[in-house]
């Protein structure tokens, strides 16, 4: 998943990035708001990490902007305003999640996990789609009671697909998902890591299938009776 971390303190930003990259997520640094405004453009972070006190406006105001404007991504609060008013003026303007400063590094990954799910309309840690069942915390894709064995990138490409089922991802979108913000090193790395997943999951006898809409992206569906 690319999360879109909003923060002004080099030092805690460079630290949520080393963290947030060794739990296979996909860090996006924005250190100020007009950075966020352009990094939020392609629409392609699945959640976003935002300080409230920033250099050039206020977080808060920001959350609400999101929100008039009917921007549904996932938001989890990180701050030093962690009085009881203060985390109730953050939920009530449009935060998903409110996490005081200073905080527990996997606290923040378990919140980031739960919103995630909410998300993608998963009621808890499994997802499921045809005949695969999604555990999203041990991330593996089971069919029929047996691993379908995906790598790394394989899951974290069918989690995107399977959040979205039926409906299209762009391969911008599943270029994040894989790579991040600074995108593949070889030109067609997402169509090879595409084309490995639809082996796998024919392999697995996976009743799912992906279609490539030319000029769309990609679309994940249960393969028709």
């Amino acid at each position: 998943m690319n999360i879109l971390v909003i923060e002004d303190d080099p030092d805690l930003r460079d630290a949520l990035g080393a963290f947030l990259r060794r739990r296979g997520l996909h860090p996006d640094m924005a250190e100020t708001l007009d950075q966020a405004r352009r990094k939020l453009d392609d629409n392609s972070h699945g959640a976003m990490i935002l300080d409230l006190g920033l250099p050039d406006g206020d977080g808060g105001d920001f959350l609400e902007e999101l929100r008039r404007d009917k921007n549904p991504i996932p938001v989890i609060v990180l701050t030093a305003r962690g009085a009881v008013a203060d985390r109730i003026k953050g939920l009530s303007m449009g935060a998903d999640d409110y996490l005081p400063k200073p905080f527990d590094l996997d606290e923040l990954h378990a919140r980031i996990l739960a919103i995630s799910r909410r998300q993608a309309g998963v009621a808890g840690p499994f997802g499921r789609i045809g005949n695969v069942v999604i555990d999203h915390a041990a991330r593996e894709a089971v069919v029929d009671g047996r691993s379908a064995g995906l790598t790394r990138r394989e899951f974290d490409l069918f989690q995107l697909l399977a959040s979205r089922p039926g409906r299209s991802v762009s391969k911008r979108q599943a270029e994040q998902a894989l790579f991040g913000a600074s995108g593949p090193n070889e030109a067609n790395a997402t169509e090879v890591t595409m084309s490995r997943l639809r082996k796998r999951l024919a392999e697995a006898d996976a009743g799912v299938e992906i279609l490539t809409i030319r000029g769309i992206g990609y679309v994940l569906r249960p393969i028709p009776a």
